[in-house]
């Protein structure tokens, strides 16, 4: 039987053309990509037919802000174009239409070649210097207020934070344990020739940590969901605390944007988008992306000599290792993190492409399992871990407690 797809329009509000200072704001900090995943381009060979294994929005510009053209439907066959950029590939669809889908939606193979030069206006994306840009993280946070773009998303995202009570619940009712193990080697070498994290106040950092995830919220929304929001907290929180920071106030959240990416703050923020909660396979995948992160945070990575900025390489294959033994201490899959970074390796993902790359802080994603496989070798592999679950199946469970526990629900 032939494979059909059909390309949907989409009219939904939220999805047409943004203002264009707005589109270009975010387009901006979407391309510097500060974050675990999101990084610059992979070759991919012309003209390879693959199938979509999910619906996916078809966007003009290989940016999760773009004005999205339809919807590609799971099962549909299209040709690539050997167009690729971080987690995006360019495709032409069998009825004329091309744009530029997400890697994990397509079943890809692991190929070579050679990608072409993008679009004018994507290359042309740089984050131009700020003639006024305060030297040091404080006088940055001191710019922080009530009105900074993002704050009323951070304000919100606050809401949905979950007690260390709640978050033992929701781990030892899902079958989690906690695991006593000896801490692994703190240094990754390349770390010890970097300053060292400032350690400021708490209040000081949680104010620094606003400063920082307001520029990345600016302008964009939260998933309205509260069962979505209450299950990345509450994974999220059983999580931190097991880290070497469990008294910070932990705050986490999920972004309203089909883009794959996840990126933290000092003071206890972690951000996941959507597009990444979908694509994850499972709670250990995704509990690997948050105990990156949170390892971020609680070494206040950000901080290295005063200044907050992307952590760097050395910090990134770091936080890989102490994510993995974050993992097991508290009962997950240990190498769920290493699962989804081989996934990402084997369809070429975040390798980097002939022309200039924006950011080169965050290591291919081959070289981060390498990594992990060198120096964690086979030390959890004995652990018994709760067989790792399908997060509509979390998400599920979650509702039905909710509706539970409704005072409606003994009528």
């Amino acid at each position: 039987m032939r494979i059909m797809h059909s390309l949907t329009p989409s009219t939904h509000p939220s999805l047409q053309t943004r203002p264009r200072i707005q589109l270009v704001t975010r387009r901006l900090w979407a391309a510097a990509g500060v974050t675990l995943l999101s990084s610059l381009s992979a070759p991919l060979s012309l003209a390879e037919p693959v199938e979509l294994v999910r619906q996916s929005s078809l966007y003009l510009e290989p940016v999760s802000v773009s004005r999205i053209l339809g919807l590609v439907n799971a099962g549909a066959v299209v040709d690539t174009t050997g167009g690729r950029y971080g987690p995006w590939v360019h495709i032409r669809v069998s009825s004329g239409p091309t744009g530029w889908v997400q890697a994990l939606d397509l079943a890809l193979p692991a190929s070579a070649g050679v990608a072409p030069a993008l679009p004018e206006a994507v290359t042309a994306l740089r984050i131009p210097p700020r003639k006024d840009a305060p030297p040091t993280a404080v006088m940055d946070a001191a710019l922080l207020n009530a009105n900074t773009p993002g704050m009323d998303q951070l304000v919100q995202a606050a809401t949905f934070a979950q007690s260390t009570e709640k978050a033992r619940e929701f781990g030892f009712s899902g079958g989690l344990g906690l695991v006593k193990l000896p801490r692994a080697t703190r240094r990754t070498p390349g770390n010890a020739g970097q300053p060292p994290p400032i350690e400021p106040a708490m209040a000081l950092e949680k104010t620094m940590g606003q400063s920082f995830a307001a520029k990345r919220l600016a302008g964009r929304t939260l998933v309205t969901d509260v069962a979505t929001q209450h299950y990345i907290n509450l994974l999220g929180r059983w999580l931190s605390t097991e880290s070497s920071r469990p008294d910070v106030e932990w705050t986490f959240a999920v972004i309203n944007d089909h883009g794959f990416d996840a990126f933290s703050a000092p003071g206890g923020y972690v951000f996941v988008t959507q597009g990444l909660l979908e694509r994850v396979e499972n709670e250990a995948e995704l509990a690997g992306v948050l105990a990156h992160e949170i390892v971020m945070v609680a070494e206040r990575y950000h901080l290295r000599g005063g200044v907050l900025d992307t952590p760097g390489l050395p910090d990134q294959l770091e936080a890989d290792v102490l994510a993995t033994e974050l993992c097991a201490r508290t009962g997950l899959e240990a190498h769920g993190l290493r699962g989804l970074l081989k996934r990402l390796a084997d369809v070429g993902m975040f390798r980097k492409a002939p022309f200039e790359p924006i950011i080169e802080k965050l290591p291919p994603p081959q070289a981060r399992v390498d990594h992990l496989v060198t120096v964690v070798e086979d030390r959890f592999d004995n652990l018994e871990n709760a067989p790792a679950r399908r997060i509509p199946d979390r998400l599920a469970e979650l509702k039905s407690r909710s509706l539970d526990a409704s005072p409606h629900a003994s009528r």
